[in-house]
């Protein structure tokens, strides 16, 4: 009898009563709850139509005692915060950070185990996150597997990416979420990367719409100290579950309590463009770490790289090519239709390791003398592991009087990776260089806390040519700029000549 009683009061504990939370405008509530094997759960709604069905969460440890299930609610507590404040950059001049918060304390008491879960509920979304406070039985662990759930409500229009641990450069396809295995088995791009981690696996930010007409957006923000999410499908109940990207060993993040992952969210409307609007991923992010910003000036930039430094006309007086009279030609045009920097791609430097000693064909020097004299910025390229292995180039380009850097072929989404774009960021603010990271994966609204980084590529652009159909274009503001700034790489145009892959004008990429 005392086993049965026992058994009954334990139960009791993991059947706690559901904790509801709403927007402040009233549109999206979420409920959360523990089911009766103790496994955390929420769900949303949006005007009364269920989003997110009930979907468990869990955090799977590289060891027996996972953080899955066996939990109770310790205590629970809710909240609500309005703020309005200015972005260094941007087309906003205000933005206006308001929600209610639901804050989930939860114990395992077989081994006196904590895990906390906030959630933060927006008119236009919804933001959750693990966090794991300082305690005697968790010091550090090792995340193997991260098992947060987005239970569909159908068979959604949905606009995916495959998943690739190593790039987004796909194009964009429509399908109903039934169709994304036979598609992805048909190697949408004809040659998908060696690191598709699933058959129905598919990247953020995922865009769908219901047969109601909601529309819905999976994404994560503040990715830091972590490694990114992809999503995984279950085609029979059209569940996705979290996939992490993992590093050599094939784990996906080293913690140490106190600790938190990044935020999850769900953004959903009835209407397409609020979802362009929203600023969901960047209010989910810590606020500018700069007091003096005034040096972050964001602008359009001419790029040599597309007409390989070979431009051409009645004004092309010189032998064209890398060489200081076609960088000058570069300026003179960007200084006549006010464009304020210039970008010099791969070849201003004597080698790609070497970020010290420029091409002396180039004279970096005397172009950064003449573009200041034409009220010109230049903008250096690098690859990531010249900057890794030479991180002092930043007070060095700031003494040469460069404006700017732009950082390629990252090519990875672990957990070190991640925390390689924030590093940048910090040690290039401290002299006063921008960022733009290329080759890179998606934004996560890293560009609130640090803004000197200006832009991510995590997109096809038209560099990739027969890749680029108008349609995955026309999707791009709705998909990959809803959640952070984009560097597209445009079409030459009418200047492109297809026979020799490139355009041959300064504004033919414009």
């Amino acid at each position: 009898m005392k086993i049965i009683i026992a058994a009954f009061l334990l139960l009791l504990c993991f059947m706690a009563k559901a904790e509801s939370i709403s927007s402040p405008s009233g549109n999206i509530t979420l409920e959360f709850s523990i089911n009766e094997r103790g496994i955390p759960t929420y769900q949303v709604t949006y005007k009364g139509i269920p989003v997110i069905k009930p979907s468990t969460l869990g955090i799977e440890l590289n060891e027996e005692n996972s953080l899955m299930d066996s939990f109770r609610i310790n205590n629970t507590s809710t909240s609500t915060f309005d703020e309005t404040w200015e972005p260094v950059w941007g087309e906003n001049s205000h933005i206006r950070n308001r929600y209610n918060e639901l804050f989930v304390e939860l114990e395992k008491p077989s081994n006196g185990r904590f895990m906390n879960l906030r959630f933060r509920v927006y008119d236009d979304g919804v933001g959750f996150r693990y966090e794991f406070p300082s305690q005697q039985y968790l010091p550090y662990f090792v995340v193997k597997k991260e098992h947060t759930q987005f239970a569909m409500t159908g068979d959604h229009t949905a606009w995916w990416i495959p998943g690739d641990y190593d790039t987004q450069e796909y194009d964009y396809t429509e399908s109903k979420l039934s169709e994304i295995r036979s598609l992805l088995s048909g190697a949408v791009d004809g040659n998908l990367s060696q690191s598709i981690f699933s058959s129905t696996g598919v990247q953020t930010s995922l865009q769908m719409k219901t047969a109601e007409g909601l529309y819905i957006n999976l994404h994560e923000a503040a990715l830091v100290d972590y490694s990114c999410m992809h999503l995984v499908l279950d085609d029979k109940n059209f569940v996705f579950t979290s996939q992490l990207t993992p590093d050599a060993q094939g784990n996906m993040a080293y913690m140490q309590t106190p600790c938190r992952t990044p935020w999850r969210t769900v953004m959903v409307s009835d209407d397409a463009r609020d979802i362009l609007a929203s600023n969901l991923i960047l209010n989910l992010n810590e606020p500018c770490k700069y007091k003096d910003t005034s040096w972050i000036k964001p602008g359009l930039a001419s790029w040599e790289w597309w007409n390989g430094a070979t431009p051409y006309g009645q004004d092309v007086d010189f032998v064209a090519g890398c060489n200081l009279d076609t960088y000058k030609y570069f300026i003179d045009f960007a200084a006549h239709y006010g464009i304020p920097y210039i970008i010099m791609d791969e070849g201003w430097a004597k080698s790609t390791r070497d970020p010290y000693t420029p091409n002396p064909k180039v004279d970096l020097h005397e172009l950064i003398r003449y573009g200041k004299e034409k009220n010109v910025g230049i903008v250096l390229w690098l690859t990531w592991l010249a900057v890794e292995n030479n991180f002092d180039l930043f007070e060095t380009f700031e003494k040469w009087g460069v404006k700017g850097i732009k950082i390629d072929f990252m090519d990875r989404s672990d957990q070190w990776m991640m925390n390689y774009y924030e590093r940048v960021a910090k040690e290039a603010a401290k002299h006063h260089l921008f960022i733009d990271f290329h080759g890179s994966f998606k934004p996560s609204g890293l560009e609130y806390k640090y803004p000197n980084v200006l832009s991510y590529e995590g997109v096809r652009g038209m560099e990739q040519m027969g890749g680029c159909r108008p349609d995955n274009s026309v999707y791009f503001p709705f998909i990959r700029n809803a959640v952070g700034p984009m560097d597209y790489t445009p079409g030459a145009m009418l200047s492109m000549q297809p026979e020799i892959y490139r355009s041959e004008r300064p504004n033919s990429a414009s």
